[in-house]
């Protein structure tokens, strides 16, 4: 704002200056809302929560959302997006998702070219004990864990080569 507000003339360098600062604006947005608290009854936009999921995983992947009303809880936004980062995780090319959710529950569903082997980091996810030490790279999967065992929820994972779906029930609302 103050680069281009001493000039009316924007220069194409400004221009890329403030899509970069925005961009990492909404990477923090999604940082906060996948890695901060989430009270119980707290809700956001589901605007910020798909520009969360654009700011994340624009790039080599694609992440189509189906999100209900004009809000969603808090608890439902952060394990959304705990779920695609370890999902991110196990797409070396990267590929497309969809995400479609209710007022409890939500299914990603992706397709890729190759699925990177991650069944000892979801195995913690699926609340089997594991003596692993996760690299910073991998710290979603035990806050997803946790996350799960606060709420009472369920994951269901399944895959194939080029196939990965993720469902996640019993997040009440």
């Amino acid at each position: 704002e103050l680069l281009t507000g001493t000039s009316s003339n924007v220069s194409p360098e400004l221009g890329m200056i403030g899509d970069s600062v925005n961009s990492a604006t909404d990477r923090l947005r999604c940082f906060r809302s996948a890695f901060g608290a989430a009270p119980a009854r707290a809700e956001l936009p589901i605007g910020e929560v798909t520009n969360a999921v654009e700011a994340l995983f624009g790039g080599r992947s694609s992440v189509q959302t189906s999100l209900p009303g004009n809000a969603m809880s808090r608890v439902m936004a952060k394990t959304i997006l705990l779920t695609l980062l370890c999902q991110e995780k196990c797409l070396p090319m990267g590929g497309q998702t969809s995400v479609t959710a209710d007022a409890s529950s939500f299914r990603l569903h992706t397709v890729t070219t190759r699925l990177k082997d991650c069944d000892t980091l979801w195995a913690i996810v699926e609340g089997q004990p594991a003596e692993i030490d996760f690299t910073p790279g991998e710290v979603q999967f035990p806050l997803l864990a946790d996350l799960l065992q606060q709420t009472d929820a369920q994951l269901t994972r399944s895959q194939t080569e080029e196939e990965l779906t993720i469902e996640v029930t019993g997040l009440g609302s």
